[in-house]
């Protein structure tokens, strides 16, 4: 069947991309400078040898790679935290996880919600008034970075209207919505402008002029005829626009102090935690890897010229 062979060549390369993403990782973290249990108090030789033999560091590197490849891919096992006492990177990504998944998941939500209505808007209103305002708006999104509007909207809507806390995890309730909106800006601009390209060269099929010709109305060619053709290119960039907004969550959870994945991974690199961080890379790479299968089962369903003459998607 076309669909069970292009779900399991899907599946075989996210497999072979993670055994690449876990191997640079730790090549990496093998050439980093560094000790990762180096503190301000100067720790005893003969405490660091023991410490090092505890985590199995001591060990030939391919020997490492090789527990390390057994402990992801058949136990799921992070390993315990080099920096915070009696946890595991399972226990820690377990908890950070959430916080991560509702400000990215709400940011995305806020990007397609807002990003395809001004697409939509700007290729009916082409060359209009209201082509020129979404595009404007579209303009504005991709050209001030996260870094940028994450300080602006704080002293705006927390400090001067005191409407949320300027950072923190408090009331899980609302301090998700300005860091969501803060991630999802961006996304908004790009996903405005690739939804009104999509559009227009949907708009521009033969079929559409039929339509035209036949009487219907524009609102229903819009929503019914050529929104699924115009949203194909969409849906190939929203695998990419996940990835994008996880790395984003890194500026964003650490300028909100939310305690996610994102602010996690910044802290064990700096400590040179090395299974959180490597766990942090691992759960990073699988959740684009996922977000990225998804989008090529849309793309799959939605184009008729991937699945074949003979495929048939019930």
């Amino acid at each position: 069947m076309p669909l069970v062979r292009f779900v399991l060549d899907r599946l075989l390369q996210s497999l072979v991309v993670l055994v690449g993403i876990l191997t640079l990782t730790f090549i990496l973290l093998q050439l980093a400078p560094g000790n990762p249990f180096a503190t301000e108090k100067n720790i005893p030789e003969h405490i660091v040898a023991n410490m090092r033999e505890y985590y199995g560091l001591n060990r030939p590197p391919l020997e490492q790679w090789f527990r390390m490849l057994g402990n992801y891919f058949l136990r799921f096992d992070g390993g315990e935290s080099f920096t915070k006492d009696g946890f595991t990177v399972n226990e820690i990504i377990l908890e950070s996880l959430p916080v991560s998944l509702l400000v990215g998941g709400a940011g995305l939500l806020f990007a397609l919600g807002t990003g395809v209505p001004l697409g939509v808007m700007a290729a009916a209103r082409r060359n209009r008034g209201g082509d020129y305002v979404a595009s404007s708006l579209a303009l504005i999104g991709i050209c001030l970075p996260t870094f940028v509007v994450a300080p602006l909207a704080i002293a705006f809507f927390a400090l001067d209207l005191g409407w949320f806390a300027p950072a923190g995890w408090e009331d899980r309730r609302v301090d998700w919505i300005l860091p969501s909106t803060v991630l999802g800006l961006f996304y908004m601009g790009y996903i405005a402008r690739i939804t009104r390209a999509g559009m227009l060269e949907a708009l521009s099929q033969d079929y559409v002029r039929t339509a035209l010709a036949k009487g219907l109305s524009e609102r229903r060619i819009l929503m019914v005829h050529t929104l699924r053709h115009g949203l194909l290119p969409l849906v190939s960039f929203l695998g990419p626009a996940v990835a994008g907004i996880l790395a984003g969550s890194f500026v964003v959870e650490t300028i909100f102090g939310l305690p996610g994945m994102g602010l996690h991974t910044v802290v064990a690199a700096r400590d040179r935690d090395m299974p959180l961080l490597m766990g942090s890379v691992m759960t990073y790479g699988a959740m684009v890897l996922v977000s990225n299968f998804l989008s090529d089962l849309a793309q799959y369903w939605m184009n008729p010229r991937m699945r074949g003459a003979e495929a048939d998607w019930s």
